[in-house]
């Protein structure tokens, strides 16, 4: 045998020609990849010693010439099967490893946008909230998303700028329904367990508000009602164990929470004692990573909303108002903050422009039309301009006035059968006394008209005080005159008359003028002279108190106040307060007359309208049976 003969290479050492494409087939062949792979090697040839073979005379460990340096076979067929043992094991590994790595880096995706939503609530809001609480197609506005990038800023450690935000725009520019979206991304994203609290002035606002629209947007996107849920008209629970609990300012149970949010609804009617107290103790949390207090609201009134006249005052610039202590931080949107060392880190968007497509300028204009014929000015500033206002604007313009006056009529002779209710608002010193008298009537069409039977103006000389006798002669006056039902008087004035004259069986009404009782009598008298339901004759001094009166706007309804001290309007508070005695308690209504025909039209002047024989005299005037006038005023 020719010793120099090489040995051929076996199939298995002679890969048939193919392409890898990385699969278990070409890394686990025996000899290596197959031809063509770009890691393929061409096996290395050998020969075996003529000593090693069987029936050879060469001794063991010597080499032909020609194969000195070769590699004795059996070690060339270990090394590279184990070598690619090894590469066929590394793969299958890998193979193997292949749904664990998409899984991490899936793992790592998904960490990296809850992140993300975490720290831009625009974000959270596109991806969650696509469905407004009316069922339509929501988007935030391209200046929500501006505000709410500057408004919350986080650092890499996932702490937000901001101890205390707020946002306060004009009336109708969507806030209730963002507020209820920003509690949704805080509930969902910050660290949980979380706590966030809706505070408004009562449980019935807190519930009926940006609470209630919560739960509508998780009824409206169902992805986002399968993370939480609400479990009664006060709470929602997300599956992490996150709550949103609605609360009324004079919750004290809120004491202690460890809240990561708290949203203040319409911070501006925040007056009393009890919601400052509730404002001082939900003050943000120091243990938890973010804690924050967000404020919606319009603008209120000086002197009466001090919450948020405060917050006000140490976020705008001295630009928007002169005391103003923050800086603005946008050159073309009205967002301000707090400057160093100023407390709390605050910042604030106060706007006073409708920026919404559907706060149209034709609707802006009804809107203040509406207010202005009406005499709320200040109503219009404080909603519509989002501007704070004294809270003081024109009561009863002349306008108003002159509009229910009916020159015909004069002051009603004594008629037993005539039933009427008094008020009485006695003066202090230098004030005036005023004492009215009014009837109900019920027009042909079946509405209401209150109509102005007698009044009595007392002046007091500078320095003397008017003399309560007096006052009580007139009420006895009345009292034999007509058919009195109701003297409404304050107790603390008049004391002592008022115990004689009940005595004496005057139908003498206690109506002390706490808050809510004025706050009747100012509403009560405006509706009564804007809708023309009271019909007075002329008199000069009770039209000059009536344009002396303004009107106080409160959180709870309108008051009446004088314009200057000098200014009197005892004999308007007195019309007020008669008023209240028949509008307020619809139990004391007695009708004594009957003018209701079944077909009104405008009849021919000297014709009997009812059975009762009440006759219309033309140009809106009708004569009782009983030969008592009396004027309506839409005719």
């Amino acid at each position: 045998m020719d010793p120099d003969t090489s040995v051929a290479p076996s199939p298995a050492q002679e890969p048939a020609q193919g392409v890898c494409d990385g699969t278990a087939d070409c890394l686990a062949m025996a000899n290596g990849h197959l031809k063509g792979c770009p890691r393929y090697t061409p096996p290395r040839s050998a020969q075996v010693p003529a000593g090693d073979k069987p029936g050879t005379g060469t001794p063991t460990g010597t080499t032909s010439p020609s194969t000195e340096n070769s590699v004795p076979v059996d070690g060339v067929v270990v090394a590279a099967s184990i070598e690619r043992m090894a590469q066929a094991a590394g793969a299958g590994a890998q193979i193997a490893e292949a749904p664990r790595r998409r899984e991490e880096r899936l793992r790592v995706t998904e960490e990296a946008e809850a992140l993300r939503l975490a720290r831009d609530p625009a974000a959270w809001i596109d991806a969650n909230v696509q469905i407004s609480e009316l069922g339509k197609p929501f988007r935030l506005a391209p200046y929500q998303r501006r505000v709410l990038a500057r408004m919350f800023v986080f650092d890499d450690q996932g702490k937000v700028a901001i101890d205390e935000a707020v946002w306060s725009e004009p009336k109708k520019s969507g806030k209730t329904t963002l507020a209820a979206a920003l509690a949704l991304w805080w509930g969902d994203t910050q660290e949980s367990p979380n706590e966030v609290l809706v505070v408004a002035n009562d449980l019935e606002q807190a519930t009926s508000r940006a609470f209630a629209t919560m739960c509508a947007l998780l009824t409206r996107n169902p992805e986002l009602g399968k993370r939480a849920k609400r479990v009664s008209n006060t709470l929602i629970r997300f599956t992490t164990g996150t709550t949103i609990r609605a609360i009324a300012s004079e919750f004290a149970g809120a004491a202690g929470s460890n809240h990561g949010l708290v949203l203040w609804d319409e911070t501006w009617a925040g007056t009393t004692e009890s919601y400052r107290r509730l404002w001082d103790e939900l003050t943000p949390v120091p243990t938890r990573l973010n804690s924050v207090r967000l404020i919606f609201s319009y603008a209120g009134f000086e002197g009466e909303s001090k919450t948020l006249r405060d917050l006000y005052l140490a976020g705008v610039d001295a630009e928007e108002h002169p005391e103003g202590r923050g800086e603005r931080i946008d050159a073309d949107l009205p967002l301000y903050r707090s400057r160093a060392g100023g407390g709390l880190n605050l910042v604030t968007f106060w706007s006073h422009e409708c920026r919404m497509p559907w706060q149209t300028p034709a609707w802006l204009e009804r809107q203040r039309q509406d207010h202005i014929s009406k005499g709320r000015v200040s109503t219009w500033l404080r909603l519509f301009e989002n501007r704070w206002v004294s809270g003081e604007s024109m009561f009863i313009t002349a306008a108003l006035w002159d509009a229910i006056v009916d020159p015909t009529l004069t002051p009603a002779a004594p008629n037993k059968n005539i039933k009427v209710w008094v008020g009485v608002d006695v003066g202090i010193k230098n004030d005036t006394t005023g004492i009215v008298a009014v009837t109900k009537r019920t027009a042909p069409d079946g509405t209401a008209r209150f109509v102005l039977v007698s009044h009595k103006i007392f002046k007091p000389k500078p320095g003397t005080p008017v003399d309560h006798a007096n006052i009580a002669a007139v009420l006895r006056w009345l009292h034999a005159s007509f058919a009195v039902q109701k003297i409404a008087v304050d107790p603390s004035q008049m004391l002592e008359q008022i115990a004689y004259l009940k005595r004496e069986g005057l139908r003498i009404e206690e109506v002390p003028q706490t808050s809510g009782t004025v706050d009747e009598m100012g509403q009560t008298l405006i509706t009564c002279i804007q809708a023309k339901t009271l019909v007075v004759y002329p008199d000069a001094d009770l039209r000059q108190q009536a344009l002396n009166t303004v009107a106080v706007e409160k959180p709870n309804g309108m008051r009446m106040d004088k314009a200057k001290s000098n200014r009197k309007i005892d004999a308007i508070v007195a019309l007020a307060m008669a008023l209240r005695g028949l509008a307020i308690k619809p139990e004391s209504f007695h009708l004594p007359l009957s003018t209701q025909t079944k077909d009104w039209t405008k009849p021919a002047a000297g014709r009997v309208v009812d059975a009762a024989g009440t006759r219309y005299l033309g140009d809106g005037r009708f004569r009782t049976a009983s030969g008592e006038d009396w004027r309506d005023p839409r005719y």
